[in-house]
């Protein structure tokens, strides 16, 4: 149905999209605690984190690359 070229395209698409997802439920896990902080040392540290996710979805990633931070955003 698809030539090889035309696959290969749809799963960087998909492997985008599914790491964009990623990203944005951390964003979105981050995002309150933030707000709920008093401490300064805390709202410093999620506001980087937050730069660094906003800033990772708009970069393109190899698939291991995507592996390798789905492995580290999992436990938190």
């Amino acid at each position: 149905m698809f030539k090889n070229n035309s696959k290969n395209k749809v799963k960087k698409i998909v492997l985008k999209i599914v790491s964009l997802i990623k990203l944005q439920d951390a964003y979105n896990s981050f995002k309150p605690l933030k707000s709920e902080s008093s401490n300064t040392s805390e709202i410093k540290i999620y506001n980087n984190f937050l730069e660094i996710i906003t800033k990772l979805k708009s970069r393109v990633f190899l698939k291991t690359e995507i592996l390798n931070i789905e492995t580290e955003l999992d436990p938190l």
